[in-house]
Formats: C-alpha cells, sequence, structure tokens
C-alpha cells in the first residue's frame, strides 16, 4: 500500500471514531456527575466491566455460539433458497405471474408476528429459531435475485437467442451470473435479518441465546449486561459483513484491483 494511501486510510478511520470517542467521553462524564442515571443508562466503564465479567467466566461465548449458529444456518439456507426461487421464476414466467403477488404480500409481514406462530408449531428449541431466521431471510433473497434476473440486458438475450441458444443456456451463460451481484447483495441485508430473527426467537422464547441473555438481564435491571450484549451482537454483525466484503472480492476479482489503484 502507498504511504499517502496508508496516511488517507488512517485519517478516514480516526474520522470515523472521534464522533464515538466523543460521545462515550460525554455519556462518562454525565454518569460520574449524575450516579443516580446509571441506573437507567450504565456507563461506558460499567458495560466494559460486565463484558469482562461474561467473557472471563465463558458465559457469553455460549449463549453467542448459539445465536451466531442460528444467525449462519438461516442465512445460508434462507439466501440460497431464495436466490433459487426467485432465479426460477424468471425461467417460469407464467409461474412468476401467479407466485410474485403472493411472495410480496407475505414479505411485507413483520417477522415479529410471524416468530410466535413458529415457536408454536417447532418449539422452544434451536431449530425454531433457525426457521425464524430462514423466514426473515428468504424472501428479501427471492426478491434481489428476481430483480437482478430481470435486469440482464435485453441485448445479450437476443444475442443468444440469433446464435439458436435455448432459454437455458441463456438462463446459465447470462442471467444467472448477471443476477450474481444482485444476490450479494441480497446476502447483506440477509446478515442483518437473520440474526434479528434469531434473536426475536431467542427473546420469545429461549433457554440460550443472546436475546435469552439480554432478555434475563433487563428483567434483572442490568442494563450493563444488556448493552454488553448489544455490544457482542454489533461486533458479530460487523464480523459477518466482513465475511461476506471478503468472500465477494474472491467472487469479483477485479474489484480488489479496483481497491488497490484507488
Amino acid at each position: 500500500m502507498k504511504p499517502h494511501n496508508f496516511k488517507g486510510r488512517s485519517a478516514e478511520i480516526l474520522q470515523h471514531l472521534l464522533p464515538l470517542v466523543a460521545f462515550l467521553a460525554a455519556w462518562q462524564s454525565v454518569s460520574i456527575a449524575f450516579p443516580e442515571t446509571t441506573f437507567f443508562f450504565s456507563s461506558p466503564t460499567k458495560i466494559v466491566t460486565a463484558l469482562a465479567t461474561i467473557t472471563i467466566s465463558g458465559e457469553i461465548f455460549i449463549h453467542a455460539g448459539v445465536t451466531i449458529f442460528e444467525t449462519l444456518i438461516g442465512f445460508i439456507v434462507g439466501t440460497t433458497l431464495g436466490a433459487s426461487i426467485g432465479l426460477g421464476l424468471w425461467y417460469w414466467p407464467k409461474v412468476s405471474r401467479v407466485v410474485t403477488p403472493y411472495v410480496i404480500a407475505i414479505s411485507s409481514i413483520p417477522i415479529f408476528a410471524v416468530a410466535p406462530i413458529v415457536i408454536v408449531w417447532f418449539g422452544i428449541g434451536i431449530f425454531s429459531k433457525v426457521m425464524v431466521a430462514i423466514l426473515a431471510t428468504v424472501f428479501v433473497a427471492i426478491i434481489q435475485a428476481k430483480e437482478g434476473a430481470e435486469k440482464v440486458e435485453e441485448r445479450h438475450l437476443r444475442l443468444i437467442a440469433m446464435l439458436g441458444g435455448s432459454r437455458r443456456q441463456a438462463f446459465f451463460k447470462v442471467v444467472a451470473p448477471s443476477a450474481l451481484q444482485w444476490v450479494v447483495n441480497s446476502m447483506r441485508l440477509n446478515v442483518g435479518f437473520a440474526m434479528t430473527g434469531a434473536f426475536i426467537g431467542e427473546f420469545i422464547s429461549s433457554e440460550r441465546g443472546l436475546g435469552y441473555f439480554i432478555l434475563r438481564s433487563a428483567s434483572l435491571y442490568d442494563m450493563s449486561r444488556v448493552l454488553a450484549g448489544c455490544l457482542v451482537l454489533v461486533l458479530i454483525a460487523l464480523a459477518l459483513n466482513k465475511l461476506i466484503s471478503i468472500f465477494e472480492l474472491q467472487l469479483f476479482p477485479w474489484r480488489r484491483l479496483a481497491t488497490h489503484i484507488g
């Protein structure tokens, strides 16, 4: 990396961190000046202490591991299934005309409204949380994949038709590769949706997971542990988004070159 690029990157990171540092400093100052506010809002030092305690005890790893497992399985299954259905709707336009209104209608239902039904159907175990995560992601993947397939340039399809290519060949040679970027975009959205689905399922009924951890801490009015759990959720979400960025660079290697040039 060139020196000026490194300096520019460092300045950009510092620029992003300054508001956070200022917010934490102000928060800590208020908690010192008005100790009674820590009951409602805790404080940065109390959150760090709570995070250190649950890390040393290993408690947070158990709950985080359950949530990560539910999120990943729901994300992978929901995105794969949804992308397959969305591309299939392009391949079979008659089916698409019938199914698409139902997909749009069902996708408009908040996952929080559906989650209790899923818990009743599949119990309070991990499987039900995975099912909630799948439902939270599958419709986004369907819509994105279908939209990506429909955005394929018509001239490419006409060219394949002129060369005697079949609809199947057009699908595999042009449509699916062109829709791949839309599928990756749905992956970015679905990471958050899968985690939200798993969390909501845990929040409603569970014995493990970050949703259970946060709910139990809130019932004890322990705001430090609640916010520590929220911080762990944020860190997991950032890590998963980073993995998707790495996957995207592997899938589209020319973007890595563009990044280095920039």
